[in-house]
């Protein structure tokens, strides 16, 4: 079950999770992990249909066109497919571009990670468990370096405290249509479906489910508390864009560019795109397959 709920974080933790939960939170506060901590609903919420999809395996164009006919296989497969297209695309160009903080090229960058993924996404699923939870454990000590560094131990603790008051800010449409649609989501996300299908027993995928869940509630506040930390520190620029935050905070944390911290840490940002880019390749060559 560790390596499911591994192979489970690893298919949401990526950039857009990071980059965007900093962005959303340099003006809504500890609001802007609403998003991160709707995929952790969503998981817990998905224990309600693990064992439907464990026991049926097929994935979901399948089980849909068996009972509508194929016209609904093809159209929920094709939808499926395209709007992992996008998904990917944000973790290449999102990479490349923090890459070129190390003055790197943008196209040869992003031509690496697209190979990168490729390879990752070859890898048989037990080893692919291993790569990412250590990845992921890279990740998670970059940002909790970023926090310790900031003394902001303190104020992260505190953050489940001050989550449920900072939501009042956000209109209810946002609130609603940002929560519901990530929760939603997630129960029928083939990059999640790819995995539970996989588990040894009932007992490791509820495991796997709940240790998942955890794992988000644990890292949706991570991003924010690095994000407040620094503004109540008042050392960012005047005109930073909310998504080069995060790359700024830890190249500044790390000394700049041209030192290896800053380089460690600025790489520290790209490994959670690798699970991410591989699961949704993963997803998109089984369509294929099927069509």
């Amino acid at each position: 079950f560790f390596s499911l709920a591994a192979l489970l974080v690893s298919a949401h933790y990526g950039l857009g999770f990071v980059l965007g939960t900093a962005e959303k939170a340099l003006t809504l506060g500890w609001a802007g992990s609403l998003y991160p901590i709707s995929i952790a609903l969503g998981t817990l919420i998905l224990l309600a249909f693990a064992r439907f999809y464990w026991r049926s395996i097929e994935p979901i164009w399948t089980l849909l066109g068996n009972r509508y006919g194929h016209p609904v296989k093809v159209l929920v497969g094709m939808m499926s497919w395209l709007s992992l297209v996008g998904i990917f695309a944000v973790q290449i160009i999102a990479g490349a571009f923090i890459l070129k903080v190390l003055d790197l090229p943008v196209h040869p960058s992003m031509l690496a990670l697209a190979v990168i993924f490729m390879l990752s996404s070859l890898l048989p699923i037990e080893k692919a468990s291993w790569l990412f939870r250590g990845l992921l454990g890279f990740n998670i000590l970059a940002l909790l370096y970023a926090i310790a560094k900031l003394h902001a131990v303190p104020l992260y603790l505190h953050a489940p405290v001050d989550f449920i008051p900072a939501l009042h800010q956000m209109s209810l449409p946002s609130l609603l249509g940002i929560s519901l649609s990530t929760v939603l989501l997630v129960l029928i996300d083939m990059k999640y479906h790819q995995f539970v299908v996989q588990a040894k027993d009932l007992r490791s995928l509820y495991l796997g489910c709940v240790l998942a869940a955890i794992l988000f509630l644990f890292l949706a506040l991570l991003p924010s508390a690095v994000v407040i930390a620094t503004k109540n520190a008042e050392i960012l620029p005047a005109n930073i864009d909310g998504k080069e935050i995060i790359p700024w905070i830890l190249l500044w944390l790390g000394g700049g560019a041209n030192h290896l911290g800053g380089q460690l840490l600025i790489l520290s940002l790209i490994v959670p795109a690798l699970g991410v880019g591989s699961s949704i390749l993963r997803v998109q060559t089984k369509v294929v397959l099927d069509f």
